[in-house]
């Protein structure tokens, strides 16, 4: 523990913002921010944020700052920031944290500024950027110090990665800018199409969780009591204001998602094509989602020294 100030470990995504202090998760909260566009200020930050989305007037807009894993909107990135260190260090605080914050692999010198810019401007007394494979590593306790490879498969919201780590270093690594949130494009975009049915992002996430859990597995980040045969939508229709229900049955929503993980066997075919050149297979692999797990920030704070 450091004698002045937090050491927090930062895990910035598309859609989740993971901060751990130590080996604890202090703050899981959604990338989400609400709008006044009409006075320019911010009405609500994370989670609160989340729960408006497609409930609010027109002088209201919720959006992601973030975009692919990178920063596209840095000023409300930098104030979303700001908030969230505050609640975990509280408003009154006599030293500033250090602040150890991932980025995704591939990451442009200008994206990498603009979060360690932001990370600065919203309250922290020293900022280190770790590419996210390697910080996901570190977090789920891969010997990546050994000669022995060891892959990682980091699927997030805005991006995928997959890296092969050895000798406490990156060997290779591949990006693909696609994600969890293409999933949720892709369901709102069918139920469009072939229901007339407006969704929002909201809407289709949670309708991907169920699907989700329907094909057996129970996602440790949420509790699901009961697991209906269908997915209900209820909203407005496209052509007209008035609201509709319809279902969407499993076999449908199987049909949707089955080619979507495409992106991410890019990610690790593309790893694993470099890899093939390099060294022998890789001992170990883990598949990990650091918005989810918190593996990352743990990893972050794991290399505090």
């Amino acid at each position: 523990m450091a004698l002045f100030g937090k050491d927090l470990g930062i895990h910035l995504g598309t859609v989740n913002t993971v901060i751990v202090e130590g080996d604890q998760v202090v703050l899981h909260e959604p990338t989400v921010v609400a709008i006044d566009t009409d006075e320019l200020k911010i009405v609500e930050v994370g989670q609160a944020a989340r729960e408006m989305d497609g409930r609010t007037p027109e002088m209201i807009e919720v959006m992601r700052p973030l975009r692919e894993g990178v920063i596209a909107d840095f000023e409300v990135t930098q104030r979303m920031l700001g908030y969230f260190i505050e609640k975990v260090c509280g408003p009154a605080r006599l030293f500033k944290p250090r602040v150890m914050i991932t980025v995704p692999n591939g990451a442009t010198s200008v994206e990498s500024r603009a979060v360690h810019e932001a990370a600065l401007q919203a309250g922290c007394r020293e900022v280190h950027l770790v590419q996210e494979p390697l910080a996901a590593a570190i977090g789920i306790g891969l010997p990546i110090a050994t000669p022995s490879g060891n892959m990682v498969v980091c699927l997030g919201g805005g991006a995928s990665q997959a890296g092969v780590l050895a000798m406490s270093g990156i060997v290779t690594a591949h990006t693909v800018r696609s994600g969890g949130t293409k999933l949720d494009e892709a369901i709102g975009s069918y139920v469009r199409k072939k229901y007339g049915l407006v969704i929002g992002a909201r809407t289709a996430e949670e309708a991907k969780i169920v699907e989700y859990v329907q094909k057996g597995e129970t996602p440790p980040w949420r509790q699901v009591n009961q697991l209906p045969a269908h997915v209900y939508f209820s909203h407005q229709t496209h052509a007209v204001s008035a609201a509709m229900e319809c279902a969407v049955c499993h076999g449908e929503m199987q049909k949707l998602t089955a080619p979507m993980p495409r992106p991410f066997r890019n990610a690790s075919g593309g790893c694993s094509a470099n890899t093939a050149t390099l060294c022998s297979p890789p001992a170990r692999t883990r598949l990990t989602g650091s918005g989810v797990t918190g593996e990352s920030p743990r990893g972050c704070c794991r290399g505090w020294s």
